[in-house]
């Protein structure tokens, strides 16, 4: 009888991520579906933690891992990873179940990419599940070089984010909020201000087709690093008044200000595997206007959750936001809720279940085959 079945399933989600209720909603979702179960997150994941916890859980669920190595020169990144890395052997090693959700395939904007390519190819390579949300992702992971074989890969969707944030005021409070004009066609990017995200081509095509009553706003926090980039944003807006630009946290409580108050959600990326922006939106009932790349496609459908544009196409964008003034919001809206409503965490907890019953079978043969070898080891050293 496994250990499994012996007492509850223990889970850890290792994460840094605060602003983001993601891992949250999947562990409440675990626990209401597994009567026997104990889950907990961790921001540590040091030699310490492992030595004082390890012997504890039997899942670890990784996410962001880019985040637990951080350091300020190259060599103290390279450090932090292997040390991390070491961790995650080490735990492997006394039989801890790895699972790893891939939310970039690699970090955007790192400073040694070759790190981070390090990390994402030993994590491919020895993680028991690698979990994707959604088969673009799967396929990209089938056409790099890692070595990761197609069954470990277990696509399970990205949850919504309907109740995660209140939802009580009216579109006609969160614009006397934001002071917008009641009659304005509204643009919203919501979310951290990153280089990626191309917001600068935003303001660009916004400025280029944009009528004397819409407005376009862009909320959300900055990184430190990315201050020269902010300061150029805000001075673009500076010269056009149909223009906000609101720099930092936005509380959970004020979410549904912006989204409320926006007609249509923009998201101007240049890259991008899953889209926790665009699920953020269709929980609030909102279309969302996108490249043409990653999800996106299989998110915004035939047209009937939004806008799409081909991102080599200089124009594409300023065509898009012309397009989106023509769509059934009334429908599109719909459409974008019903869409969120069917990637229940409920259901999806389910599958995540069945993941880490997958996983721990994995690491128990790896055990099993492990054990062969050191005894031969023990044999060598006794000669």
């Amino acid at each position: 009888m496994s250990r499994s079945e012996l007492r509850p399933l223990r889970v850890v989600q290792a994460t840094r991520v605060r602003q983001n209720p993601y891992v949250t909603l999947l562990g409440r979702a675990m626990q209401a579906r597994a009567a026997q179960m104990d889950w907990w997150v961790t921001a540590d994941l040091s030699p310490e933690w492992a030595a004082a916890y390890g012997h504890q859980i039997d899942v670890l669920h990784l996410h962001w891992p880019d985040l637990f190595y951080q350091a300020n020169t190259m060599w103290g990144r390279a450090r932090a990873l292997a040390a991390l890395l070491g961790v995650l052997a080490g735990l492997q090693a006394q039989g801890v179940a790895l699972v790893y959700t891939v939310h970039n395939l690699l970090p955007h904007e790192a400073p040694w990419p070759w790190l981070d390519w390090l990390a994402t190819m030993w994590l491919m390579r020895r993680a028991d599940i690698v979990h994707v949300h959604d088969p673009e992702t799967a396929h990209e992971i089938s056409r790099w070089r890692w070595g990761r074989r197609r069954e470990r890969v277990w696509i399970i969707p990205h949850g919504h984010y309907i109740h995660a944030y209140p939802n009580v005021r009216t579109r006609a409070e969160a614009r006397r909020y934001l002071d917008l004009p009641e009659d304005a066609f509204v643009y919203l990017f919501l979310g951290q201000i990153r280089p990626y995200k191309g917001l600068e081509h935003l303001l660009e095509a916004f400025r280029d087709v944009a009528r004397d009553r819409d407005r376009l706003v862009v909320a959300g926090n900055a990184r430190p690093r990315d201050g020269e980039y902010v300061e150029f944003l805000l001075r673009r807006a500076a010269i056009d008044p149909r223009v906000q630009i609101r720099v930092g946290y936005v509380p959970d409580g004020e979410v549904q200000y912006y989204m409320n108050a926006a007609d249509i959600c923009v998201l101007p990326y240049r890259q991008a595997v899953t889209s926790g922006g665009a699920l953020l939106a269709f929980s609030f009932g909102r279309a969302i206007v996108a490249p043409r790349l990653g999800p996106f496609p299989r998110l915004v459908g035939a047209g009937e959750r939004g806008v799409l544009y081909d991102p080599r196409d200089e124009a594409g964008l300023a065509r898009a936001l012309v397009q989106a003034r023509a769509l059934d919001l009334e429908a599109a809206s719909a459409a974008a809720l019903a869409y969120a409503r069917a990637q229940d965490w409920d259901r999806l907890a389910q599958q995540h279940l069945a993941a880490y019953q997958e996983a721990m079978a994995r690491a128990r043969r790896r055990l099993s085959d492990a054990q062969p070898a050191r005894l031969r080891s023990s044999e060598a050293r006794r000669r």
